[in-house]
């Protein structure tokens, strides 16, 4: 019995490579049901003759190997999940077996400003709790001059979020991003905090750039346990656990894991 091995390298690459064998014209529910060849063409392109389960659990990894999408306002109002090369390569393949929750549910959002998160959110409605995944593009923080650690609510940030965002330094008012990640995103799981790359030097050495990072990333935690806690009162987070990372250059740095 004839196997195929369409995920011997990354789900990615292999999605992609089956996808462009064939057109969205070849794979017309309409067009094949008339075609004689129609038996070898699902015997031959692998994802028509999978059982749905199984179609869902790769495209799955495919979507949860795509590179972080940055949230922009040009796109925000966009169907996102129709906009993936999967997507533009097959259709027709794509609204017969994938739904747009699949992709919300594993793809990774980058935000660069609370305002962008919540609209995002509003954007997508109920499908916001679909969205378990977010990035934020943090700026510079831990640093003598930088963002550290002081302010109510613990998330800290370095001014007004939309103009530093435009700037490039990003973040946000004390408590911002905390409050907006639980509301925005009632069903996160995880969410990884980029700090930019040349805060890694004023973080490395043992002195006010390192005490001031821990600072800030303790009361960062503090915040999101706070919130994690009002959320389970409320029978939201029961059973659920929010894994919280920092990012300093690239590596991950620290890592805290709400609700254990």
């Amino acid at each position: 019995m004839a196997t195929h091995t369409f995920v011997e390298t990354s789900p990615l690459q292999n999605l992609n490579n089956l996808i462009l064998k064939y057109g969205p014209e070849e794979l017309s529910p309409s067009k094949a049901a008339n075609r004689p060849e129609d038996a070898t063409l699902m015997s031959t392109f692998p994802l028509l003759s999978l059982p749905l389960e199984l179609l869902h659990q790769i495209g799955a990894h495919y979507y949860a190997n795509l590179p972080a999408l940055a949230l922009t306002s040009a796109n925000l109002d966009q169907p996102l999940h129709a906009h993936t090369p999967l997507a533009l390569s097959s259709p027709q393949l794509l609204a017969r077996t994938l739904p747009p929750s699949l992709y919300y549910h594993h793809a990774t959002f980058l935000f660069s400003s609370p305002r962008l998160l919540k609209d995002f959110a509003a954007a997508l409605g109920p499908r916001a709790e679909n969205v378990r995944r977010a990035r934020i593009l943090y700026g510079g923080c831990g640093g003598c001059g930088g963002c550290g650690g002081g302010g109510s609510g613990g998330s800290g940030g370095g001014g007004d979020a939309d103009a530093d965002a435009g700037k490039g330094h990003c973040g946000g008012g004390s408590g911002d991003w905390v409050y907006c990640l639980l509301e925005s995103l009632p069903r996160l799981e995880e969410v990884v905090f980029v700090v930019q790359a040349q805060a890694q030097t004023q973080i490395q050495v043992g002195g006010c750039g390192e005490k001031r990072m821990g600072a800030w990333w303790d009361a960062v935690v503090d915040a999101f346990r706070e919130g994690w806690a009002g959320r389970r009162s409320d029978g939201k987070a029961e059973g659920k656990i929010l894994v919280v990372r920092v990012e300093v250059g690239g590596g991950e740095e620290m890592e805290a894991r709400i609700g254990c």
